[in-house]
């Protein structure tokens, strides 16, 4: 089995090269890098280096497309928000040619999205951390008076991990 997994430079690349490659899959890493952090790992196969999907989304989508009627695998595994919220977006292009592990865009969309997930699981009466959702930079002053009144620790997170 061929296997692309994208975002070669992150450890959850990088595990999932392995875990793959100990179960003899053919790994093929992808990143807008050379060398990167999962192509350095005794299971990649190979090394294919694409457009940064952060700074041209459109260029990547192409070279995505292109890359896996290329190389002939089974399964495309995109790793990060971006790259999977892209790949989602041609998921029905792609799978003429391989399988995409994921839902449609849509959901992928919602669930990447930390403060919908929350307020989804508060309607439902799902217990959730105490929480501030900050909308707006006005109401950041707001937040600071909020975080005196819970308790300590307090994680702070974007609702998106990343934008592209």
């Amino acid at each position: 089995m061929r296997v692309l997994v994208t975002d070669g430079n992150t450890r959850a690349s990088l595990a999932i090269t392995r875990s793959l490659g100990r179960y003899g899959a053919r790994v093929i890493v992808w990143s807008e890098s050379h060398p990167c952090l999962a192509s350095s790992s005794k299971y990649c196969a190979e090394a294919v280096f694409y457009p940064d999907p952060k700074k041209n989304s459109r260029e990547f989508a192409e070279a995505i497309c292109r890359l896996v009627k290329e190389t002939g695998a089974n399964v495309l595994l995109p790793v990060t928000d971006v790259t999977t919220l892209l790949v989602t977006e041609k998921k029905e292009e792609l799978e003429k040619y391989c399988a995409v592990p994921f839902p449609e865009y849509k959901s992928v969309f919602r669930a990447a999205d930390k403060s919908g997930l929350m307020r989804l699981a508060e309607g439902l009466g799902i217990a959730i951390p105490k929480t501030f959702y900050l909308e707006r930079s006005d109401d950041l002053e707001a937040a600071y008076a909020w975080c005196r009144t819970v308790d300590y620790p307090i994680v702070i997170k974007p609702s998106r991990s990343r934008f592209r």
